[in-house]
């Protein structure tokens, strides 16, 4: 199965998902994509697609489209949409339900749809469908360009029906499922078949559904995953006389010999790919792998041996033994004439023998994630390499015959331990990228910029001090990344580089080097390396104003830059739409004028002390996102994703008038967000008016979007307490009935509305609800509603529900010294309780069971203490020297009580039979313990 990509480059359908990027579901990210939508996959989202229909510049080079399933409705409107998408080769139908084994899966009985793809020849169902497969079966053989079927992830056992025989034009076929899958006994009518993927857990008997695959007369690519082979079954693949690729992964298999032994002398083999296996014993002989192209072999577990003469493959042009563990190589490696593609990444490599200047057709070679310490001068030998990967090793000098790799476009030595660069690397003409970052390097070669064609040259994380002059005839570069250096000036010509497209100057403060562990394939922070620290920019260039290809500029942490002349550039600069970060640049006052030249789309300020936001912003033509923190007012961290979010904060302080922004849904969501992003700050005073202004530009969208409990939070800060009351009812009528919530959720509700009953002065409405809570055994509130009922001279009623609050307690007390779960909380609640219950002798004794206890934590024992000490207060003992005591102590261990409530023990002060002496001293010693 194949697929032509713009470039007449054949790709197999099993590669595809390989060279596919998605993107989609924000105007933003399909905008991002546009002259690039050959190979890209949209993930198609129906309403962005019709609110912003104009986002697609070519909408007839769409030819991959990914998209949710929800309803056979919602589907018919998608084909609608997708209408408009008229050379759509590609479709996957995404199931929500990703879960094994479910009850209630998506139901697919109609697949009329396909008739409006003309153009369709790959369909894809992506996780657990229940699909009615002969009117599938059906709809594709009605649709004759369909070449490529895959059928999700499948959790019964099914017995595909006859009519797939029919498919004549199927030459692609994926199956994934863990149940048993029943395919017709032969399958030989099916005379396109080229390509069967089948990944089925735990298949108790493989042959039986591999000599039903043996029957199809054209089958030239196998890739299975069945969990385990013995040797019979491995035996079986000698069936497959004409197979020329052969993938198996996730297979524990005895020996690595067994299965190549299983291929007759003259089979037709071109690519074997063996991943995730857990094998016993490794190989010694390859006679049956004489016509293999490519040999990919991943293993998991312990390294195992790759012995005898791999030269026997001579055809041999791919090899590839990552992930083996390996740590000497079978030097007959090198003795592959054809070899154009080396990869032995992670692995436990220490040394690359001199041999490997013998592979003189390698184009590619990924030595990356070993233990080597340098690089033998014989690869100069080799003429024609393309790409070679060092990254995450320890290597420290680099041989000078680097330098004869003319042909190189692509040489990674990320982190390494280099101290500088031979400067033969100069003569690497052709270099597109060079990754030189997480490096100790102090200086560039002189002549660096003769590596015109560079497009990345990633530098950060070294030792840097200046930059060659010559850095800026680099005219191809896109990206500059010199983040965390010891930098103070850049070169004044930097504007030479017109296509650079991101610029990275600032990162976090310090950082430490994550090494490669090879042993167990994990990073981790290497202690041996220097911490790197930023760089320190006294200045910026001028001519970075002329750059017109600008997207990205990170300034992160240049706290010598000054404001001044960071925006005198950004004012000045010929980009547009590109997002500058300014986060913790120590600014505290931003320009007031000059906005109006101000082409950024994204503004990040965060971290920075700004006195305030000049009313000129709104001046800015193509700000949507902006984030920062203000030193005075409210001192909130703001963060605005969208326009009209901006436009809702710009109305807040009064930068545009309400007759100004524009009375759109978004407008009105955009309200709400900038409501619901206060939830949790010192604001929520502000949430009310911002939900006013969403229901007054559209009510309808509005209510239908704030949750009844938010609403009526809102409507408690604002004092409308009768309305909470009817909101909050509502809420926790919805979430009781309709879509149950998790008990965090709906206690707040019940004691939210039953303040605003105390507000309103129903007190009984409010024991009510205090008193359901703690029926329910969600909590324990029997303590307050029993303070309330004392209030409103309900003294019986206060105490039954002191004596329930009592009981719950214990009975929580016993349970968790039953289940020896260590938690003295409840006790010393049950301390508290008795003491409000003014049962005070109860509580006196209670406290002396306690204190022979030795496990208690020390927050526990200072609260015992200061319960004995109000009980002396409340019963006239002379306790000052321990209450002097107790506070010196305190002071002393600042111990932290934030997960102790002193409201419950306030509430009942207040209202206590003490003497007005007696309620300050308790007062005075309660305020010691809350610090």
């Amino acid at each position: 199965m194949s697929i032509i990509f713009a470039q007449e480059k054949e790709l197999s359908i099993n590669d595809l998902f390989h060279q596919l990027g998605f993107f989609g579901n924000t105007p933003e990210s399909i905008r991002f994509v546009n002259n690039n939508e050959a190979n890209q996959v949209l993930n198609f989202e129906r309403t962005v697609y019709d609110r912003y229909p104009d986002t697609i510049f070519n909408p007839e080079k769409i030819r991959f489209v990914s998209l949710d399933y929800g309803s056979d409705e919602e589907l018919h409107l998608n084909m609608k949409s997708l209408k408009k998408l008229n050379n759509i080769e590609y479709l996957e139908i995404r199931s929500k339900n990703l879960f094994r084994g479910s009850d209630s899966l998506p139901i697919l009985k109609s697949f009329d749809f396909l008739d409006e793809l003309e153009n369709l020849r790959f369909l894809k169902f992506d996780g657990t469908f229940d699909i009615d497969y002969d009117a599938l079966f059906k709809s594709i053989k009605h649709n004759s360009n369909i070449q490529y079927l895959e059928l999700g992830f499948i959790t019964e056992e099914i017995e595909l029906p006859q009519i797939l025989l029919e498919l004549k034009g199927l030459r692609g076929f994926r199956i994934n499922g863990f149940k048993k899958i029943i395919l017709p006994s032969d399958l030989s009518e099916m005379k396109d078949l080229e390509s069967i993927v089948l990944v089925i857990e735990g298949y108790e008997n493989p042959i039986e559904i591999l000599s039903k695959l043996a029957t199809i007369p054209k089958l030239k690519d196998l890739q299975i995953s069945f969990g385990s082979f013995s040797l019979e079954q491995v035996g079986f693949l000698k069936n497959f006389k004409d197979l020329e690729k052969l993938t198996l992964f996730n297979f524990s298999l005895d020996s690595l010999q067994c299965l190549f032994d299983a291929f007759s002398e003259n089979n037709n083999l071109r690519s074997l790919n063996l991943q995730n296996l857990r094998i016993r014993s490794g190989s010694t002989n390859y006679d049956n792998l004489k016509n293999l192209e490519s040999l990919v072999f991943h293993h998991q577990g312990e390294p195992i041996c790759i012995e005898g003469d791999l030269s026997v493959m001579k055809k041999l042009q791919k090899l590839d033994l990552g992930y083996n563990g390996l740590k000497i190589l079978n030097k007959s490696i090198f003795d592959l004439k054809v070899l154009k593609e080396l990869r032995l990444s992670y692995n436990h490599i220490k040394v690359i023998p001199s041999e490997l200047g013998k592979l003189k057709l390698l184009e590619k070679l990924y030595l990356n994630n070993n233990l080597l310490t340098e690089i033998p001068a014989s690869i100069g030998n080799l003429n024609g390499l393309q790409e070679l990967g060092l990254e995450n090793n320890s290597i420290n000098i680099l041989p000078k015959t680097i330098g004869r790799l003319k042909q190189l476009t692509n040489l990674n030595l990320r982190q390494n331990i280099i101290c500088a660069l031979p400067d033969s690397i100069t003569e690497l003409k052709k270099l597109e990228s060079l990754d030189l970052a997480e490096n100790d390097l102090t200086h560039l070669p002189e002549n660096i910029g003769s590596l015109s064609n560079l497009k990345t040259f990633p530098l950060y994380s070294n030792f840097l001090i200046e930059l060659p002059s010559s850095f800026t005839e680099l005219v191809n570069l896109e990206k500059l990344e010199i983040q965390q250096n010891k930098l103070k000036h850049l070169p004044s010509q930097l504007g030479n580089l017109k296509k650079l497209r991101s610029i990275y100057l600032g990162g976090r403060d310090s950082t430490k080097i994550s090494s490669f562990k090879s042993l167990d394939s994990s990073y981790e922070s290497d202690s041996l390396r220097i911490m790197r620290s930023n760089n320190d920019f006294q200045e910026l260039p001028v001519s970075l104003s002329s750059l017109k290809n600008l997207k990205m500029l990170d300034f992160e942490n240049q706290k010598s830059l000054q404001v001044e002349d960071i925006f005198k550039i950004l004012f000045n600069l010929k980009s547009y739409r590109y997002t500058i970060k300014l986060r913790n640049c120590a600014i505290s006052k931003l320009p007031e004028v000059g906005w109006q030249s101000f082409y950024a789309e994204n503004l990040q300020l965060t971290n920075n002390n700004l006195e305030s936001i000049p009313k000129g912003i709104v001046k800015s033509p193509f700000l949507k996102s902006l984030s920062f923190k203000l030193s005075s007012e409210d001192k909130l961290n703001y963060s605005f994703r969208t326009r009209e979010q901006l436009l809702a904060f710009y109305e807040e302080k009064g930068f545009l008038k309400w007759e100004e922004i524009p009375k759109t849904q978004n407008m009105s969501q955009a309200f709400l967000e900038n409501a619901y992003n206060r939830s949790y700050t010192n604001a929520k005073n502000t949430i009310y008016p911002l939900f006013k202004k969403a229901i007054k530009i559209d009510s309808s969208y509005a209510m239908s979007k704030i949750r009844k409990d938010d609403y009526a939070e809102a409507l408690m800060r604002n004092k409308e307490y009768t309305k909470a009351i009817d909101f909050f009812t509502r809420s926790i009528v919805n979430d009781t009935t309709e879509s149950i919530r998790v008990l965090n959720f709906l206690i707040p509700q019940f004691r939210n509305r039953a303040e605003a009953y105390l507000k309103t002065g129903d007190t009984i409405a409010a024991i009510k609800d205090y008193l359901f809570i703690s029926d329910q055994g969600w909590d324990n509130d029997y303590g307050k509603a029993a303070l309330l009922a004392k209030s409103a001279s309900k003294d019986s009623l206060s105490a039954i529900l002191f004596k329930k609050g009592i009981t719950s307690y214990k009975n929580q007390i016993e349970f968790r010294k039953n289940n020896k779960l260590l938690d003295y909380g409840y006790d010393l609640s049950l301390v508290e309780l008795y003491i409000i219950a003014n049962e005070f002798t109860e509580a006196r004794n209670y406290l002396l069971e306690l204190q022979p206890l030795n496990d208690m934590d020390y927050s526990s024992m200072v609260l015992m203490k200061y319960f004995n000490l109000v009980l002396s207060i409340i019963q006239e003992e002379d306790s000052a020297k321990e209450i002097n005591s107790f506070e010196d102590t305190f002071q002393k261990e600042q111990t932290d009580f934030q997960s102790w409530s002193f409201k419950l023990f306030e509430m009942w002060l207040d209202k206590a039979d003490l003497t007005p002496k007696k309620k300050q001293t308790i007062k005075e010693l309660t305020m010691i313990i809350q610090g």
